[in-house]
């Protein structure tokens, strides 16, 4: 079983950036849902993930940076329209389908050559991902198939037994991340969540997909 923390204790930030060192599974409270985080670019904590979710090995991960400033590490010529919906929209519930940097690896983008990148509006995350020091995963907590946990006792229920640290931080955000993918000709909306395509395209002055 996973050991428990409040998120309010003193150790809290501490313990989770040393479990990630270690290679091991933090699972926490973001702004949408609990989620899970490994650091991204050490594979063998992602194929554990990838096992404690019971995901389809080919289904690609997001990851969670603690600033638009960390961008570089995950991108190597951030686009125009990045810039715009990032500074618009984090940190928040917007994931950001971009190319990958040709220096970033990372089992959770299994094999391909685009990452999909958010700043979570998530004060505690945020500062476990900034003293971390690297990205680490931001997929949500649960076994896939199953509902996304809002709360601690919800995420134990499911994967307490997979992880091996979990922060209790009360109730969750709310709705999952819009999922925007700026790769193609078009935007187009992967994954219709928190932020809507009206205000992605008010943002951007151009149609998106969905």
């Amino acid at each position: 079983m996973a050991r428990i923390i409040l998120a309010q204790s003193q150790e809290c930030i501490a313990e989770a950036v040393n479990v990630l060192r270690g290679g091991g599974l933090v699972c926490l409270p973001t702004d949408t849902v609990y989620g899970l985080a490994a650091a991204a670019e050490n594979n063998a904590a992602v194929q554990r993930l990838f096992a404690a979710k019971d995901r389809a090995s080919d289904n690609p991960l997001p990851i969670f940076i603690s600033s638009i400033n960390a961008l570089p590490s995950v991108c190597d010529d951030v686009p125009v329209d990045v810039m715009q919906l990032a500074n618009a929209f984090w940190p928040g519930a917007l994931t950001i389908v971009i190319p990958k940097a040709n220096a970033f690896h990372s089992l959770a983008l299994v094999g391909g050559d685009t990452v999909a990148v958010r700043v979570p509006g998530h004060e505690l995350v945020l500062a476990i991902v900034k003293e971390f020091g690297r990205p680490v995963t931001g997929t949500s907590a649960n076994i896939s198939g199953l509902p996304s946990p809002s709360t601690a006792y919800d995420a134990d229920a499911q994967i307490g037994d997979r992880v091996d640290l979990l922060i209790d931080g009360g109730r969750a955000g709310g709705a999952e991340s819009t999922i925007v993918d700026l790769t193609g000709e078009r935007p187009a909306i992967l994954r219709q969540g928190a932020v809507s395509a009206q205000e992605i395209e008010r943002v951007l002055g151009a149609k998106v997909s969905k």
